[in-house]
């Protein structure tokens, strides 16, 4: 596969080559990548140390030099780059996947799947392909060291995303369940979340959600407009022994009292003569 203006950059954050600020070392890259596709590695590399010399915070040639250093095993190298790679880029997804594969191959498991849990989210395009890697070899260590429930729900997250992740995700769970170090219950797969459209509840709760969005404030002080709550404001009684209850309506000049009408017969307490004006 050849390397042109429109393949992803190698430096790992997500975007084409031409649309990326190392476009402008295009030739420079494609000369070492050809020299990758004809199985020179020692000689891209050492040509990626002299690049260094001189561009020492370039993120493609740091990406590069991890790639072939993980292809001839040369862990302590592909350590101490990672660690440059990831203190000059922070956000790089790629640069967390190296450093979180080398915490996994030195059996920090926990460092491991942070890291890779972080590479995902910070992944704006399309993952790496060097994802699968690092969640396989992460998801092998988990079940070597008895950490099947933790591996299993990595695998659960990997077949949620989709894709090629699909298969990684399914050779790995095959893998965990046929383990001897797993008991009985981790074999058993775990169940999705119910969607809420999908469960028995459905119809109590579309009925709760209605009962809860009919819920407002008074349809007076809704409908009187930006003023409502002014010129509508609701009357205040106020009812003292032997008296007409007086009601008091604020307006703009003040607080004008309006006597009430007599109430109908029956519900009169008090058969003393009402006050009045």
């Amino acid at each position: 596969m050849s390397l042109d203006q429109y393949s992803f950059c190698p430096c790992g954050n997500g975007k084409k080559i031409k649309f990326c600020k190392c476009n402008e070392h295009f030739p420079e890259m494609q000369i070492i990548y050809r020299m990758i596709a004809g199985e020179q590695n020692v000689a891209a590399l050492d040509r990626i140390n002299v690049n260094l010399k001189t561009l020492p915070s370039e993120p493609w040639l740091l990406a590069m030099k991890s790639e072939l250093l993980l292809q001839l095993g040369e862990l302590e190298s592909l350590e101490e780059t990672s660690a440059k790679f990831i203190r000059l880029q922070p956000d790089n997804p790629l640069a967390k996947l190296y450093r979180s594969l080398v915490a996994v191959v030195r059996g920090n498991t926990e460092e491991g799947a942070t890291l890779l849990l972080q590479a995902i989210s910070d992944a704006t395009e399309a993952l790496p392909p060097l994802t699968a890697t690092v969640a396989m070899n992460l998801m092998e260590s988990m079940g070597q060291r008895g950490m099947i429930l933790p591996a299993l729900l990595h695998c659960e997250m990997l077949l949620d995303m989709g894709g090629d992740m699909v298969r990684v995700a399914s050779s790995a769970y095959d893998s965990l369940i046929s383990h001897s170090n797993s008991n009985t219950l981790s074999r058993e797969s775990l169940p999705s979340p119910i969607e809420a459209e999908d469960a028995p509840y459905a119809e109590r709760l579309a009925e709760a959600n209605a009962l809860v969005g009919s819920y407002r404030i008074s349809t007076s002080c809704r409908s009187a407009g930006p003023r409502g709550l002014s010129s509508h404001r609701p009357l205040s009684c106020r009812r003292s022994a032997g008296r007409r209850p007086r009601c008091f309506r604020r307006t703009r000049r003040g607080r004008t009292r309006t006597w009430l009408p007599r109430p109908p017969a029956p519900w009169r307490r008090n058969p003393s003569p009402w006050a009045g004006p």
